[in-house]
């Protein structure tokens, strides 16, 4: 809507390093997919309705997979 540069870069870089805006359209357009009369475009608060690409999910999940990976290692290493 602005056409900044600055804010675009940064939309994907906070994408990529928190993915759950993207799972989170994707739950949405899977949920309440209209055809051509979505209504979710016509929201005040708008971008709801754009659907992220299959490799945004892709690397959403391998990225949930790591990070619960990582943690589980974390936690077996300490003394509880």
């Amino acid at each position: 809507m602005l056409k900044n540069d600055s804010l675009v870069n940064i939309g994907i870089i906070s994408s990529l390093v928190m993915p759950t805006d993207s799972m989170y359209r994707k739950m949405i357009t899977s949920m309440f997919d209209l055809g051509p009369m979505n209504m979710l475009s016509m929201s005040p608060i708008g971008g709801s309705a754009s659907e992220p690409s299959i490799w945004m999910v892709v690397y959403s999940v391998v990225y949930i997979i790591l990070i619960v990976g990582m943690t589980v290692r974390v936690f077996n290493r300490r003394d509880i």
